[in-house]
């Protein structure tokens, strides 16, 4: 018996009211984190694309965190400037950053973002075993980016991602 699911449009939308909600009327940077092919690209369009559909001003911007130079770089290019409304973020009023990557619960960066969303794709018996990189695998035992995300979504079928709850009730 096949089991309804929510429409991608409608599942990210949720999330553009909700980050709307808590960070409108700033300059707030939201990150999309997630295991390395589970779209935190295109999750990360959307995502801006339904914030600029409510009125609010949207950028976008790419970083992958595996080593301090490019957290060091993500920071300098992207996030400090979009802070003060520097170009190419010389928007000077509300605006949201919304940043995706891997590794963005990372030491270095973390602390840049007002709310994370980790998009997973979980082991299952359809799915089979999640083959990660021994530093993928070191990165998730150690900085537990499931449990310190705002969010966490099951994006094993990406027409249907789906809200996760990472709580230990």
């Amino acid at each position: 018996m096949a089991r309804w699911a929510a429409a991608r449009a409608d599942v990210i939308g949720e999330f553009a009211d909700e980050i709307l909600h808590n960070y409108r009327g700033g300059r707030a940077v939201v990150g999309v984190d997630g295991v390395p092919g589970a779209g935190q690209a295109a999750f990360a369009d959307e995502l801006a694309s339904a914030l600029r559909e409510r009125g609010e001003t949207a950028y976008r911007a790419t970083a992958d965190a595996d080593d301090d130079p490019t957290a060091a770089a993500v920071r300098a290019d992207a996030i400090e400037p979009f802070r003060a409304g520097r170009p190419p973020f010389d928007d000077q009023g509300s605006a949201i950053l919304v940043v995706d990557g891997t590794r963005l619960h990372s030491e270095q960066l973390l602390s840049a973002f007002a709310y994370t969303i980790w998009l997973a794709l979980p082991e299952s018996a359809e799915t089979g075993p999640r083959d990660l990189s021994d530093e993928q695998a070191r990165y998730e035992r150690q900085r537990a980016p499931r449990v310190r995300a705002t969010s966490n979504v099951d994006n094993t079928d990406p027409e249907h991602p789906r809200r996760t709850f990472a709580d230990s009730c």
